[in-house]
């Protein structure tokens, strides 16, 4: 009789490691759907010691109160194109008020206090589109001018100190100046967009140094390590670099998704060094929030025992009968060579497929010397083992692609539209888990899909998971949404997303998740778009003005009000290709539209042009 016992016990241990990397990671972000109302062009953001997080909303003319997490708290409004903002010490806030050309304290509820300066014109203590502000450590006020190209330097009270700057290229001078930061000794940093470049001076405006390599550089800020972070609004990103201008790294990329940008344009800390962005573009009027990034190394130890007990019984008997007078003798030897050979096999599942072959061959010799009774051999022989793990090769990463297009060109308000969103599996295997997540602008109200498996809906939040897409096939899904109401002058734009999840033994997607998107316009109202808009990489490099009155003028102003371009409409649509009445490329910045029709109704809105 042969037992063979196997026994193995596997320990796993997990670790957490926290790293601090130098890109932050993403943490949450808010639109103001939530509450307060959708951003419209949120700008300027600042935090106070309370942690209430402050943002200006240029298109709604109004600044919205939040919690970190992004909960809104409170929100006023009085105010006409407010860029800028800031806070101080004592918790007061700070507005620039750009298009009434001031600068106005408030309280952390939004109760108005007093002016910084002294109202509109070039003269000391007067602003003339100003953008941006900022405080140093003693209280000491700036503000940076468009209108004017230069920065002023008042005290807490909001007296006027000093200013510089004039309108140019050299060391000291700007061109559209959009942000300003100080550092703990006194420093101030000027985001010189139109110079793509960031300059930096000491507390009495004296040139320093400067640095560039930037296209369309809006925001400045400096955190409490004294690292000078730069809204990068071209090159949809945030640099980060030392006080010498420096790099040190940078993150994002251009899209909708988590830590993607599409038009950064200010930046701000709170106390336990998060760091908040806002982006403004019609696809992702938004904040977000990083923080430091938290990794996790499981490190699995495996306690691996193999006990074989063997028992082997043996039984010999032998009987002599004599029938006359016995005298009997007996000798018996017997010797017993026995071999044996064991098999086991494991598996383990970790964070791959492995195979464990343990082979164990003990030699075990008996032998027996047996008399006239019956005798009992028991052997017991204990192995040590040695695993052999063999982890076994991924599979290749599948792709994707995805194609998303609408019905309906211009429904108006109350019409229905359905989103058809079609992916691709244009690999040679299948892959499963595929996920497919589709965010409705707040234009719209989801109202119906189309499609083998219901989705997951929360609000305009859709997401459908399709268990496997075999090479070659497409996965076909509709999304049906209800019109609602649109913002002037804007498209309305949906971007669906994919990506896979699949089986952890499977390798991983690639690449970042992958869009489509589809735009339309709303009827009777003048859209302006790609907004922002890049001359260089938009389709037929130009600007396109849709759903136009034909007959309707319109006209393109810089933010001081000098007319840049003119046109009337013979048909329903315009395009512009950035350049000014002389022919000429007009400078990365802000600019106005106004689109009058023959009826005198008049359309306004803000264009941000990118190189």
């Amino acid at each position: 009789m042969l037992k063979k016992i196997v026994v193995i016990v596997l320990l796993l241990n997990f670790t957490a490691v926290l790293s601090f990397a130098a890109a932050p990671c993403f943490i949450t972000k808010w639109d103001g759907s939530l509450g307060g109302g959708v951003f419209n062009g949120p700008y300027g953001i600042a935090v106070d010691n309370s942690g209430n997080v402050y943002v200006a909303d240029q298109g709604n003319d109004q600044i919205k109160r939040y919690g970190t997490s992004g909960n809104y708290i409170s929100g006023w409004g009085g105010l006409n194109t407010p860029f800028g903002v800031a806070c101080d010490t004592l918790g007061f806030v700070y507005v620039v008020d750009s298009d009434n050309d001031r600068v106005k304290k408030f309280s952390a509820a939004g109760t108005y206090i007093s002016d910084v300066g002294s109202g509109s014109g070039a003269g000391n203590g007067q602003f003339h589109a100003p953008t941006s502000i900022a405080l140093d450590s003693l209280g000491n006020i700036y503000v940076v001018e468009l209108g004017n190209s230069r920065v002023q330097k008042f005290d807490s009270s909001g007296n006027y100190i000093l200013q510089w700057g004039s309108n140019g290229t050299g060391d000291g001078q700007f061109l559209n100046p959009y942000g300003i930061a100080c550092d703990s000794t006194g420093n101030v940093y000027v985001a010189d967009a139109a110079n793509q470049r960031v300059q930096k001076f000491d507390s009495s405006g004296n040139y320093i140094l400067q640095w560039g390599g930037f296209s369309n550089p809006f925001g400045v800020a400096v955190d409490s390590a004294g690292l000078v972070y730069v809204a990068d609004a071209g090159n949809r990103n945030v640099q980060v670099f030392d006080q010498a201008g420096i790099y040190q790294y940078d993150w994002g990329t251009m899209g909708i998704g988590d830590g993607q940008f599409l038009f950064p344009v200010a930046i701000a800390f709170d106390n336990a060094g998060n760091i908040y962005v806002t982006d403004s573009s019609l696809s992702a009027n938004r904040v977000q929030k990083f923080g430091v990034c938290t990794t996790h190394t499981n490190t699995p130890t495996c306690t691996q025992t193999n006990t074989v007990t063997q028992t082997q019984t043996e039984v010999f008997t032998q009987t002599v009968t004599e029938t006359d007078t016995p005298t009997l003798t007996v000798t018996a030897s017997n010797t017993a060579t026995m071999w044996h050979t064991q098999t086991v096999t494991q598996t383990a599942f970790f964070s791959e497929t492995c195979t464990t072959t343990n082979t164990i061959t003990p030699q075990l010799t008996h032998t027996t010397t047996p008399i006239l009774a019956t005798t009992t051999a028991t052997t017991t022989a204990t192995v040590t083992v040695t695993a052999t793990v063999t982890p076994t090769n991924a599979i290749e990463a599948a792709e994707l692609t995805i194609e998303k297009s609408v019905t309906g060109d211009q429904p108006e308000t109350g019409a229905n539209v359905t989103f058809s969103i079609n992916v691709s599996n244009t690999t040679l295997q299948s892959v499963t888990n595929l996920i497919v997540w589709d965010t409705l602008p707040s234009q719209l109200d989801y109202n119906g899909y189309a499609a083998a498996i219901a989705p997951q809906v929360t609000g305009n939040y859709v997401v459908f998971t399709i268990p496997v897409l075999n090479p070659g096939q497409i996965a076909r899904v509709e999304i049906m949404a209800t019109v609602r109401t649109f913002i002037s002058g804007y498209p309305i734009q949906n971007t669906a997303w994919c990506d896979y999840n699949d089986a952890f033994y499977t390798a991983p997607s690639k690449h970042p998740a992958i869009s489509s998107n589809s735009v339309f316009y709303p009827v009777d109202e003048p859209c302006v778009y790609p907004n922002p808009f890049n001359p260089d990489t938009a389709i037929d490099n130009a600007l396109k003005i849709r759903n136009m009155v034909p007959g309707s003028r319109l006209n393109i102003y810089t933010l001081s009000a000098e007319l840049v371009y003119a046109v009337d409409a013979v048909t329903t649509f315009v395009n512009w290709n950035a350049k000014n009445r002389y022919g000429n490329r007009v400078s990365p910045g802000i600019y106005y539209y106004v689109i009058q029709t023959p009826d005198k109704h008049i359309y306004k809105g803000k264009l941000f042009i990118v190189h």
